[in-house]
């Protein structure tokens, strides 16, 4: 895909693709989403939006500078499972991405 990045970890046992274009996890869905929901070209909520309705149903985890109750909810009105704001908790988004993928399995 053009404009996308991806990457292995060290064992292997780990993809990483970004893109600017939120269709493509659509096309090629990922096992998880990580989402900024105030990217510069795209807003979050839509996307999110978009993604389930285009039929993705792996977990979507919100990231965002807006740390009020309100923003959260908003955030899981949009189809995001999970709401983490900046700064993020490294501990904590890797507890929840382990979470939620085991999840799938």
């Amino acid at each position: 895909m053009e404009g996308s990045l991806y990457g292995i970890c060290g064992n292997a046992s780990l993809s990483v693709a970004s893109s600017p274009n939120p269709s493509d996890a659509a096309s090629n869905p990922p096992h998880l989403i990580l989402l900024d929901m105030h990217m510069p070209n795209f807003d979050g909520y839509e996307t999110a939006a978009r993604l389930r309705d285009s039929g993705f149903i792996g977990p979507i985890i919100a990231l965002t500078a807006d740390a009020m109750q309100g923003d959260m909810n908003r955030c899981l009105e949009a189809g995001c499972n999970e709401y983490l704001s900046k700064p993020i908790d490294a501990r904590r988004l890797v507890r929840l991405v382990v979470e939620l993928t085991m999840r799938l399995y």
